[in-house]
């Protein structure tokens, strides 16, 4: 049986999340340090093409989550099915490194050192998806012990030892490590000897509609690979990526949802769905306006001048919360079909089901945001737009698509689930955010967090932080009874959590 725990697992989630977030702005605050621009851009591109490989792992991730939440003991067949993949993976990658590294005018030997960080980050995927579904709790804790090693590993290879790029590169490969091995002992339970050929049938037809999320995932990445395409170089990258970090501090919140699926898909509803959106839009307003006020001054403490890229930062920030709120449609949906719980799935069953309409629309509003985003590019070049201006173009792109997929999931979830969530629910927590906004700005007029090394960035960066959360936390104790039961509910938890 899997073990689910609503609150547990999002909160478990969003923690990691929001230490992934501090010890990732760290972490790329001494790396971006350390590196120039082009080198900032040249890891994000590495990353990127990275990415591609170990979208693979999604061909078998929705079978293998909701198997391993009906509680199957499948761990067996997700390494079976995977390590040749990978190996093949690893082969292709090198073989592609010559072009891939000229497209983006770097040298072939930095493009290399992607092969040290692929195989335990593939392996850590593809098992990731399988804890998601049984114990997804420790999916976080798993995400804290890798952001330490990062942290930790990079002050040592990058800081001290200077490694530059292969310090990075060898940090994120032992971190991945790290995470790999944890994930493989919480799931070991669900390990047997016995391969159950019926299952790996059944995956493997499952696979062939489940190319539509991996062509998705393929589209979705093009933005950072356009970019470095059509700028002929990794500048623009590099501050598109610094953008995107800002972003993430909102992109985290929307792990509070994590659990939401595998309970609906257990028997929950209405009320799980309501708490964890309450549960979720508690930080999740904060974070979006917070990071728009703060953009330009996170920005500042990766390097001074990735601090122009606010806009975009902005923007991305607003698209993140957006794809924070169309989760919480799309899971209503996709928990609301069943079709799987039979042995014998066709792939006709597979096609018509909701969750292939869910994979279709990822796949064309992708598709969209890809063709966008180049037309976007070709236009900013053509006319002579630098830097900011071609990264900003971008962002809007995001934006809008992100406001597309929403509405398309908000009216799925009106036609086939039998409880549609209302979001005016999290009009307390937006008031309650602006309100936190107002004071941090008139704040930012007396602390000043732009100095010229991270040291001095950090303290009173985290000060403004700290008087946002006050604020925030302290208004939305008088205009939300939901945060008031909410905090009741885990005082309640924590004393029996720790009576135990």
């Amino acid at each position: 049986m899997s073990r689910v725990r609503l609150r547990l697992a999002g909160g478990i989630s969003f923690a990691s999340q929001l230490i992934g977030h501090l010890f990732g702005i760290l972490f790329a605050g001494l790396v971006s340090r350390r590196l120039t621009e082009r080198e900032f851009g040249a890891w994000a591109y590495i990353g990127t093409i990275l990415g591609y490989p170990v979208a693979l792992t999604d061909l078998f991730s929705t079978w293998v989550y909701r198997d391993a939440a009906y509680g199957r003991r499948i761990l067996g067949h997700v390494l079976l099915l995977n390590t040749p993949i990978l190996l093949a993976a690893s082969l292709i990658y090198y073989a592609a490194s010559g072009p891939a590294s000229s497209l983006a005018g770097i040298e072939r030997d930095i493009f290399l050192l992607g092969l040290a960080v692929l195989p335990p980050l593939y392996l850590a995927t593809a098992v990731t998806d399988m804890a998601k579904g049984y114990i997804p709790q420790h999916v976080g804790l798993a995400s804290i012990l890798f952001e330490t090693a990062k942290l930790a590993l990079g002050i040592m290879l990058v800081a001290h030892l200077r490694l530059e790029l292969a310090g990075v590169f060898t940090a994120l490969a032992l971190a991945y490590t790290l995470q790999l091995g944890f994930l493989l002992f919480s799931v070991k339970p669900l390990y047997s000897s016995q391969i159950d050929s019926a299952t790996i049938k059944r995956w493997l037809r499952g696979s062939v509609i489940k190319l539509i999320t991996v062509v998705s995932g393929y589209l979705s990445q093009l933005d950072i690979i356009l970019l470095t395409a059509i700028t002929a170089e990794t500048l623009a990258t590099g501050y598109w990526q610094a953008a995107l970090l800002v972003a993430l501090m909102v992109k985290s919140t929307g792990s509070l949802t994590s659990g939401l699926t595998q309970r609906l898909l257990s028997g929950g509803g209405r009320r799980d769905l309501e708490k964890s959106f309450n549960f979720t839009m508690t930080l999740a307003a904060p974070a979006t306006l917070g990071a728009i006020i703060l953009a330009g001054d996170i920005l500042h403490a990766f390097r001074p001048a990735y601090s122009e890229a606010w806009p975009a930062a902005t923007l991305l920030a607003l698209s993140a919360f957006t794809a924070t709120l169309t989760s919480f449609y799309s899971s209503t949906v996709f928990a609301s079909d069943r079709f799987d719980l039979k042995e014998d799935v066709t792939i006709g069953d597979m096609a018509r089901s909701r969750v292939s309409l869910l994979w279709r629309i990822g796949l064309y509003t992708s598709a969209a945001y890809a063709a966008t985003s180049a037309a976007a590019l070709l236009l900013i070049r053509s006319v002579g737009g630098g830097v900011i201006e071609t990264i900003t173009a971008v962002a809007v792109v995001h934006l809008a698509v992100n406001v597309a997929r929403l509405l398309i999931h908000r009216r799925l979830a009106a036609r086939y689930s039998p409880y549609l969530l209302s979001l005016s629910s999290g009009v307390p927590y937006l008031s309650a955010a602006t309100s936190m906004s107002i004071v941090v700005y008139a704040a930012r007029s007396l602390i000043d967090p732009r100095a010229p090394t991270l040291a001095q960035t950090i303290p009173p960066l985290l000060a403004l932080l700290g008087i946002g959360a006050a604020s925030y936390f302290t208004i939305l104790w008088f205009m939300s009874k939901q945060f008031r039961e909410l905090l009741r509910d885990i005082v309640t938890f924590l004393k029996q959590y720790l009576g135990r």
